[in-house]
C-alpha cells in the first residue's frame, strides 16, 4: 500500500511540473565570430597537434610504401595495410619514448 502511495505522489509531482530548469540563464552572444575565433595560445597548440599528426601519418605512409616496395622483391612478405603501418609507427614511437630514460643514464 505504501509503494502505491509513493508512486502516486511521485506521479502527481511529475505531472504538475511542465519544464525542468537547470543552470543559470545567460544572454546569447551578440558577436559569434569573436566567440569561435581562437586566441594565439590555443591556435599554436592546434597547429602543433596538427603538425604532429601530419608527421605521424607521413611516417606511416613511408613505412607502408617501403613495405609494399619490398614486397615486390620478396613475395613471402605478408601484406601490410595502412592501419597496421600506422599502428607499427605508433608502437615504435612508444617503445623509443619508453627507452629514453635508459639512454640518458648511460655515458
Amino acid at each position: 500500500m505504501r509503494k502505491y502511495q509513493f508512486a502516486l505522489a511521485l506521479g502527481w509531482l511529475l505531472a504538475l511540473e511542465s519544464a525542468a530548469w537547470a543552470g543559470m540563464a545567460g544572454p546569447l552572444p551578440t558577436n559569434p565570430e569573436r566567440i569561435f575565433r581562437l586566441n594565439e595560445t590555443p591556435l599554436a597548440r592546434l597547429q602543433a597537434i596538427s603538425f604532429f599528426l601530419f608527421g605521424l601519418l607521413l611516417s606511416a605512409a613511408a613505412v607502408w610504401g617501403l613495405w609494399s616496395y619490398l614486397q615486390r622483391d620478396f613475395p613471402k612478405l605478408p601484406r601490410l595495410s595502412f592501419g597496421k603501418a600506422l599502428a607499427g609507427v605508433v608502437l615504435w614511437g612508444l617503445f623509443s619514448w619508453a627507452d629514453l630514460p635508459s639512454l640518458r643514464t648511460t655515458k
